[in-house]
């Protein structure tokens, strides 16, 4: 960066990386919880004051991006849609930008839990692992110990998974598909809005954009998309 800066290519800028991660979830999902804490709040507020009052900004709209890859492109999808007034700009990299697609994975949480039964997050079950942070962030449950969370899916006597509705519309009221349809005003007001995904992204999240795009294009808002010959974590190391 600070060469594209000193040849021109790019103006002046402060980037600002927020550390989002909780344990033993691994993922915030930038999002208020009673569970992990106000992330979005931190972020959205707390950490844009700070910067404003201490740094050489640009205090408005049109002088900040929120930019993310992954969780954090989800993250940066749903600012703009929340906060326009906050952030202008917005990039999501390999977004995880469509709830139902893990609702589709079913057959490979049963892969990772061959047993018939949920132990919390564990490194080597990936799927397994996102729906506890997903669940921390958008189910959390005080009252059930030890993890203290709602997962969306159980296992049915059958040993196959099975929804719980009630989980599924709490997930589905942070879930930008749904949102787009009371804030899409909103996000056309923005300066810009681009999205990239990798054509071989391991998470199948260059499919999930399908219905996103098709959604934005609906509410005929302008937006930028480009896939590549990559995978979920291509350009990113």
């Amino acid at each position: 960066i600070d060469n594209l800066i000193a040849d021109g290519s790019i103006e002046p800028m402060i980037i600002v990386m927020p550390n989002a991660g909780t344990i033993p979830y691994g993922f915030s999902f930038y999002t208020n919880s009673i569970l992990n804490g106000s992330f979005e709040d931190f972020i959205v507020m707390d950490l844009v004051n700070y910067m404003d009052e201490n740094y050489n900004t640009i205090p408005n709209a049109s002088g900040r991006a929120v930019i993310g890859h992954s969780q954090g492109g989800y993250a940066a999808f749903k600012f703009g849609l929340l906060h326009p007034d906050i952030f202008g700009t917005v990039a999501s990299h390999s977004g995880l930008l469509y709830v139902d697609a893990m609702f589709g994975m079913g057959n490979i949480v049963e892969q990772e839990n061959p047993d018939g039964y949920f132990s919390g997050p564990d490194p080597t079950k990936f799927f397994t692992s996102a729906g506890y942070a997903m669940s921390a962030a958008w189910s959390p449950n005080l009252s059930n110990p030890p993890y203290f969370v709602d997962l969306p899916f159980v296992f049915n006597e059958e040993g196959h998974i099975e929804l719980v509705p009630d989980v599924v519309n709490l997930w589905y009221q942070n879930d930008v598909f749904n949102l787009l349809d009371s804030y899409n005003e909103a996000f056309n007001s923005l300066n810009g809005i681009f999205l990239d995904v990798g054509l071989l992204d391991e998470l199948g999240t260059n499919l999930a954009h399908q219905p996103v795009l098709a959604k934005l294009d609906h509410y005929n808002i302008d937006y930028t998309y480009e896939t590549y010959e990559g995978g979920h974590h291509t350009h990113m190391f």
